[in-house]
């Protein structure tokens, strides 16, 4: 039997090994450095993030440049994800507001992997519905709740994703990714 590496970026982690063996020589370690864009708004997607540290925001832009929080990812699984149903852009910017590293594959190298590989094909799907899932929740917290109670679930999702209770943000990358309405 093969020896893998082992993930903590869960949806690599579940990859049976022949799926592992087939992905592994496309994946390419990255550091993730604070305020590293992944990907910008209406930018053809080159790469695949999948992060084992650090914190991801999927960030919607305006056409006159104004900027919203609409998600967030880590270790639990990948962005852009476009890609998972066969679209080659993206329509949000994805920056990295918690430093860490992870893999990234070219998208094409993915996509001809997705067509041999039905169990990694299966859970990129299933992520972006989970991403899709916690954007809609956003949406209706950041609609009825009060401030504090958005800025209490904003810091929770967050502590999930880093696994401790420090938050390394810039006041820069604040004015997208805190909930609307706080200011630091």
């Amino acid at each position: 039997m093969p020896h893998f590496p082992k993930f903590q970026n869960r949806l690599l982690a579940q990859l049976p090994a022949g799926e592992m063996a087939a992905l592994l020589p496309y994946l390419e370690p990255i550091e993730l450095p604070l305020g590293f864009r992944i990907v910008l708004a209406a930018q053809k997607i080159d790469y695949v993030y999948f992060l084992e540290s650090g914190l991801g925001s999927i960030v919607t832009v305006s056409p006159r440049g104004q900027k919203a929080e609409a998600g967030m990812f880590g270790w639990e699984g990948f962005a852009p994800t476009p890609p998972a149903v066969g679209f080659g852009q993206s329509l949000h910017e994805v920056v990295i507001q918690s430093p860490g590293h992870g893999h990234r594959i070219e998208l094409q190298s993915l996509w001809n992997l997705t067509k041999r590989c039905p169990f990694l094909a299966n859970q990129l799907s299933r992520s972006s519905h989970n991403l899709a899932t916690q954007v809609s929740y956003t949406a209706l917290s950041n609609g009825v709740h009060k401030i504090n109670v958005r800025l209490a679930r904003w810091l929770l999702m967050c502590q999930d994703r880093l696994g401790g209770n420090e938050i390394v943000i810039t006041h820069d990358l604040s004015r997208s990714c805190l909930p609307s309405g706080v200011q630091v």
